[in-house]
């Protein structure tokens, strides 16, 4: 295994536990994690240099036989234009997809990220009869979004220096 693969992976473990979550198996190829909700995810690090749609299918067959919903796929290289496609239009299953290079180190390690906290339910609902949902927006595509997988609609809270808080809303524009 070479040096990015053990990185990648090492990332992909703090990713879990950041998520909150317990990875369960490990395999050269794949992780099983435990959700908080004792669902399960799998971890698939294709090796191939395109992820294109025959092994995104493989995936999906795989998953599906296992009932389970939700899998994070970390691709090498390219991914086909297809596979977004695919992604984009399955809506019974959570599929994540990252390269190698996004994952060569932990982004929430980096000494200018600062905390961002996910609102729970009821937090949300205070905080939107309070002040509304007209707020600060945050791209579903930012990094750290995707590094916490936060979903459009919620509630970041970030402390910045000096414990100044700031919140946004996730949003998929």
């Amino acid at each position: 295994m070479n040096n990015q693969n053990v990185l990648v992976k090492k990332t992909i473990s703090e990713m879990m536990i950041d998520r909150g979550h317990q990875i369960i198996d490990r395999r050269d190829d794949y992780f099983l994690v435990k959700k908080t909700d004792d669902s399960e995810i799998v971890v698939f690090f294709s090796y191939f240099e395109k992820l294109n749609t025959s092994i995104l299918k493989e995936y999906i067959k795989e998953i599906e036989k296992n009932k389970i919903i939700h899998m994070i796929i970390i691709y090498k290289d390219k991914v086909t234009s297809s596979v977004n496609k695919i992604i984009n239009n399955i809506f019974h299953l959570n599929i994540e997809i990252f390269p190698f290079s996004n994952l060569s180190f932990n982004i929430t390690k980096h000494r200018l990220y600062r905390p961002h906290i996910l609102l729970k339910p009821t937090e949300k609902n205070i905080f939107i009869k309070k002040y509304g949902k007209q707020i600060p927006k945050i791209l579903l595509c930012d990094p750290i979004v995707r590094y916490f997988n936060f979903k459009t609609g919620d509630i970041v809270k970030i402390i910045r220096r000096n414990n100044f808080i700031s919140y946004r809303i996730v949003v998929d524009e």
